[in-house]
């Protein structure tokens, strides 16, 4: 996995942060979102006075399809301890967080609802799934005790390839009066695209903390 740990990190304070795990798409690795600019991106906004937070991007190696959960249990079981055992992240659900890209979307809301007691957000950017399983964490959100509903952010671009999938997921939501974040920029579903929107990704992130 790659991490991004903000400076402050080393000052010997014993401080601890609010984490966001997220995931990259198809083809990608550990290094997709470095390689979109996180590091300049989340220097900037800590220099500009946002809370600062950490980030952690693993490799998924293998995209099972769902219903299999084996990457679930992974993150659950051995990632986020192993994270929490090594760095000074906060241990609370609501100062954490979960996201992807592309496929990566698509794990990011799966893990998040199986998992509710773990992540607070759940991030979905240009998110590439299947009708069948929107229908069904969207029957999931609205069985959900509204205590442990994560808080859902939607973007996609006009011009993407899967725009179908976040746009009907958005219009799941809003006739189950579920609430969420939504946006349409304007882009493709490629690198530009999430390079762009990174700060405003971040910010919503961080909103709260």
């Amino acid at each position: 996995m790659s991490l991004y740990l903000p400076a402050c990190t080393g000052d010997g304070s014993g401080k601890t942060y609010p984490v966001v795990y997220l995931f990259h798409g198809i083809g990608g690795d550990q290094n997709q979102w470095p390689e979109l600019g996180m590091q300049a991106a989340m220097d900037a906004w800590i220099a500009e006075g946002g809370a600062p937070f950490i980030v952690v991007m693993p490799n998924i190696n293998a995209f099972n399809r769902w219903p299999d959960a084996r990457f679930g249990r992974t993150l659950a079981n051995d990632i986020v301890p192993w994270v929490e055992k090594h760095y000074p992240v906060k241990t609370e659900r609501e100062a954490r967080a979960l996201g992807g890209l592309s496929r990566g979307a698509n794990w990011a809301l799966r893990l998040g609802l199986e998992t509710p007691e773990l992540f607070a957000k759940i991030g979905m950017h240009s998110m590439a799934t299947e009708d069948a399983e929107i229908n069904h964490w969207t029957r999931t959100l609205i069985g959900m005790d509204k205590t442990i509903r994560p808080l859902l952010f939607l973007d996609c671009g006009n011009n993407d390839k899967d725009l179908n999938a976040p746009r009907l997921f958005d219009l799941e939501l809003t006739k189950a009066a579920i609430p969420h974040t939504w946006y349409m920029f304007s882009g493709y579903h490629d690198a530009e695209y999430w390079s762009t929107n990174l700060p405003i990704y971040l910010e919503w992130y961080v909103a709260d903390w």
